[in-house]
């Protein structure tokens, strides 16, 4: 099947439904995605985003439903927080995702973001926006199959913004990239596709 862009689609999830207690979050929820370049989901906070998110990823289990096309994928994630390991360097940050096979050094990933020198400070001793760039690289580091990044610009001036938006274009020429952002401008710059969503629970209103 052709999806979006003339690519093929690959993954998709088939009636995923979730609860919290009474509340749905999602209900009987559809999609289908293509197996690459990018696509942004933008809706309000607290819509069911980032627990589709999670479900995509395999840290939530769906209450039913199914998801295919992930099986054996390993998928590289940026969340909302940072979640950097405080007694790691930036460096060892990154070192600790990385395959022991990987072409790649962390300093190779650092340089992307801007941090070369940087690499031996800790956490604590970054920047909120530099805290953000090692968690960019981190998961950049993973190579994963699939990247899921949750709103991971925030904190990010202008120049290096844009700089990283980049190279997630370039990535997304042979991998698939979920975006989830409220920045409109974000969104049309970067986007292969865009899917607007309101909830809970989570349901498609728009795709272009």
């Amino acid at each position: 099947m052709i999806g979006t862009g003339g690519f093929n689609l690959a993954f998709y999830l088939d009636d995923i439904t979730k609860k919290y207690g009474e509340l749905f979050v999602l209900d009987n929820f559809k999609m289908e995605m293509p197996e690459i370049g990018i696509l942004c989901i933008t809706g309000p906070s607290g819509c069911g985003k980032t627990s589709l998110l999670s479900i995509i990823a395999g840290f939530m289990k769906p209450d039913s439903g199914s998801l295919r096309g992930f099986q054996d994928k390993k998928i590289s994630y940026v969340f909302q927080e940072d979640r950097l390991l405080p007694w790691l360097t930036a460096y060892g940050n990154i070192k600790s995702v990385m395959d022991k096979n990987s072409q790649y050094s962390p300093e190779y990933w650092l340089d992307l973001v801007k941090l070369s020198d940087s690499m031996h400070k800790y956490p604590d001793e970054l920047s909120g926006g530099m805290q953000r760039r090692v968690a960019i690289a981190r998961a950049l580091a993973y190579e994963g199959d699939i990247y899921i990044l949750d709103e991971p610009f925030k904190g990010l001036d202008e120049i290096l913004k844009l700089d990283i938006m980049n190279i997630i274009k370039a990535l997304s020429t042979e991998k698939l990239v979920l975006f989830v952002t409220h920045d409109i401008e974000e969104a049309i710059y970067l986007s292969t596709k865009i899917i607007k969503v309101l909830g809970p629970p989570l349901k498609i209103i728009d795709e272009g």
